[in-house]
């Protein structure tokens, strides 16, 4: 037998003893037989505090040898890559994908490690996917569960399971070396079907491209994790946006039928938080999904799911000191006919016509999804998200870890004025003529109806066009500010947050932006203007991220329009006007990373419908924290939050451990530069310093690392002392613990 240590995200064969010092490096370990080879270590492994996770081999696959149990029509291959076989998807824009089924231990609310060997030898997209095989049944002691039909939007509650995508290449540097990719998943059969996908965003498909996969190791771990070594009582918050609530029952190993099934998963899940180091979540209380439907307690307004995630889980987040904000996602009335021109049924408090935004001419509906897009200035509109948001604070006040109530304010679905594609954006909605009316009635201007032209006329007059968007981002803050003081009726020190997913990602960012229109333009065209917000108190505007968009439509390219400019996708993002003035408020700022949604069709393993699935995407290692990076020097923010449509975190956790702990031990205070007596200087890769308080910070912006010299002195007498940093890295000295 040999020891295997992983270290960080790899592994390492070592000659110790099976006991472990807490002091050791690496995070996971396990034994291996004979003949197992250990994944391969990279050069940056470093020591990582807070204890060791024991696993057990359980299977072990080389993919070179080994004939999949199920592939798509163009079949895989075996390819010499980095002086080893792998095997490798088609190469093709269209899916494709191979599967295997692997043995599993499977302990209700303990976790397996599944490790896949990859290269980083050029730009791939590699999805892995883990759900249970046809004809297994739930493992004990919960045999039979699997007949049940739990309420949600799978109606399955044993086959489908988590997944995760990562990229490489573009940016982001190549090693030509192996790497490792670790899914911590919580299995609920013995065995568990892994399938590799690829989806062909690369900006050049060469033969040898695909999702290539050499080796997987499947390891089970039976201790409970440790928590992650973070300060006690931090200024700052780090954690999740859960976007569909289904799979915090559904992930994490356990059937959701009953109260103790789902205790038990609910605490595996709240286990799996405060292993990552996170203090914060973030989920849509209404629905589950982008669009309000259900809710997840008993609603006047809403069908209430089976399950109060109100009463089940924010009692265990009190317990663990985890931070949580319920989220109103945005409504949506009825579905138009195919013209646009009849609303069908209305939507909640019997809408009428004028209750949804129109078109340019004033007749047809502005749609999301094929529904109807309220209006944010209808007094019915905004009277019915009060009657929801005083439900949700009057239910969720009692609860000390309730520190935020908030809605979703999307770009593409609401609660704004929308874009919709073919270049028609927010600028181009809400024209009905009880909203020109009122902009009539409040300016004195005196635009023609809308069926006359009143767009153009608009946009032919600088000033009136100026004083149109000035009217809608007014009535906008207006409904925020009553929204806020509804939420602190229910308890005082509750925040309102707004959370933002702006603008839309087509036609505003690239279509629009790249076309010469300005952010600020394109928040206002939502009825979002930031400048009327730097002095409330009370309300949070969390600015939202994109991560991997301009990848994933970078396949579709034109004339489709998400496929246009698609490297706008990204780079809108990471303006400094955005993090540094355009989401403040009175409070403390707040920012989103928002992984875009993998949608992969045709998928073997659905997820909804007959063919599609979807994965959370990020690229490789520490290339994961660009975004949080950015948000900490030039925003400041005092929270961070990973959002996926699947858990945001999977294949991260241990660089999280470290990450999250020097982030929450950074003081919240308005940083300063550091002071004459200390100097950074780059020998290689790029950093910035900061000092927050009592605290010296230190962080990568490159997507190469860098060794960095602190040179601390005065006159002739300096002392160097050098750092290495990771691709954004944040080196943490001094600070407060």
């Amino acid at each position: 037998m040999m020891t295997l240590l992983i270290a960080q995200i790899a592994a390492h064969a070592l000659g110790a003893p099976t006991g472990v010092p807490l002091d050791a490096e690496g995070l996971y370990w396990a034994e291996l037989p004979e003949g197992v080879p250990a994944p391969p270590v990279p050069d940056d492994v470093a020591p990582l505090e807070g204890g060791t996770v024991t696993c057990e081999l359980v299977d072990y696959l080389d993919c070179s040898n080994t004939e999949p149990i199920d592939t798509d029509e163009a079949g895989s291959r075996v390819i010499e890559l980095l002086d080893q076989p792998y095997r490798v998807t088609s190469a093709s824009r269209e899916l494709g994908w191979f599967s295997y089924e692997m043995d599993c231990r499977p302990i209700p609310g303990r976790p397996h490690l599944l490790i896949a060997q990859l290269p980083d030898d050029r730009e791939r997209y590699t999805s892995i996917t883990l759900t249970c095989p046809d004809g297994w049944t739930w493992a004990p002691p919960y045999e039979g569960e699997e007949e049940f039909k739990p309420d949600n939007q799978e109606e399955d509650g044993v086959s489908q399971d988590v997944g995760g995508a990562v990229y490489t290449g573009r940016e982001i540097p190549l090693t030509d070396e192996p790497f490792v990719y670790p899914l911590l998943f919580y299995p609920k059969t013995g065995r568990m079907k892994v399938t590799i996908a690829h989806y062909g965003s690369e900006e050049v498909m060469e033969d040898e491209s695909g999702a290539a996969v050499a080796r997987l190791w499947m390891l089970a771990i039976d201790e409970p994790l440790p928590p992650a070594p973070v300060p006690e009582d931090p200024e700052r918050r780090i954690g999740l946006y859960v976007p569909h609530p289904w799979y915090l029952l559904g992930h994490y190993g356990c059937p959701a039928r009953t109260a103790e099934q789902r205790e038990r998963g609910l605490r595996a899940f709240v286990e799996y938080m405060r292993f990552c180091g996170f203090n914060l979540l973030q989920l849509h209380i209404i629905n589950g999904s982008d669009r309000a439907g259900i809710a997840w307690y008993e609603s006047e307004y809403f069908d209430p799911m089976p399950v109060s995630l109100v009463e089940e889980l924010l009692p265990l987040c009190d317990e663990a000191g985890i931070e949580v904000a319920p989220i109103l996602t945005p409504v949506l009335g009825g579905h138009p006919d195919i013209n646009g021109t009849n609303p069908g049924e209305w939507g909640p408090q019997d809408w009428e016509g004028d209750s949804f935004q129109r078109d340019v001419d004033g007749r047809g509906f502005v749609a999301a999804f094929g529904a109807c897009v309220p209006d944010p200035l209808r007094p019915e509109v905004q009277e019915f998200y009060a009657d929801c948001v005083d439900e949700i604070a009057t239910v969720c006040a009692p609860y000390d870890c309730v520190k935020q109530i908030g809605i979703r304010v999307n770009g593409k679905i609401g609660l704004c004025y929308v874009s919709r594609e073919l270049n028609e954006g927010a600028q181009h909605s809400g024209y009905s003529e009880w909203d020109l009316r009122e902009f009539r009635e409040a300016t004195g201007i005196e635009v023609p109806p809308a069926q006359e032209g009143a767009y153009e006329w608009l946009r032919e007059r600088p000033d009136a066009w100026d004083e149109w968007l000035e009217f809608r981002c007014a009535g906008t803050r207006d409904l925020w500010l009553m929204l806020r003081d509804r939420v602190r009726s229910a308890r005082e020190d509750l925040t309102f947050l707004v959370a933002c997913d702006l603008p839309s990602e087509t036609p505003a960012t690239n279509a629009h932006w790249p076309a010469g229109h300005s952010a600020l333009d394109l928040l206002r065209y939502h009825g979002y203007d930031p400048r009327m917000y730097t002095e409330d108190e009370g309300i949070v505007v969390q600015r939202g991220m994109m991560v991997a968009a301009d990848r994933f439509f970078y396949k579709w390219g034109p004339p489709i329009t998400h496929g246009d400019n698609a490297w706008a996708l990204k780079d809108f993002h990471y303006q400094p006007v955005l993090a540094r003035e355009y989401y403040r408020t009175a409070e403390p700022s707040q920012a989103e990373f928002y992984h875009n949604y993998w949608e992969e069709v045709p998928h073997p393993d659905n997820e909804f419908g007959p063919t599609l699935r979807t994965a959370t995407a990020s690229p490789r290692g520490w290339h994961y924290f660009e975004p949080a990076v950015f948000s900490l020097l030039e925003g400041n923010c005092r929270s961070l939050l990973f959002m996926g449509w699947e858990r945001a975190s999977i294949g991260h956790e241990p660089e999280l451990r470290q990450w999250c702990g020097d982030f929450l031990s950074i003081p919240y205070v308005e940083p300063s530069p550091l002071d004459r007596r200390t100097r950074l200087d780059s020998r290689w890769g790029r950093a910035q310093a900061r000092r927050y308080g009592d605290a010296r910070v230190v962080a990568s912006t490159d997507h190469r690392g860098g060794t960095m010299v602190i040179r601390q002195g005065a006159g002739r007498e300096w002392e160097d002392r050098h750092i290495s940093l990771r691709p954004f890295e944040v080196h943490v000295e001094e600070a407060r613990r």
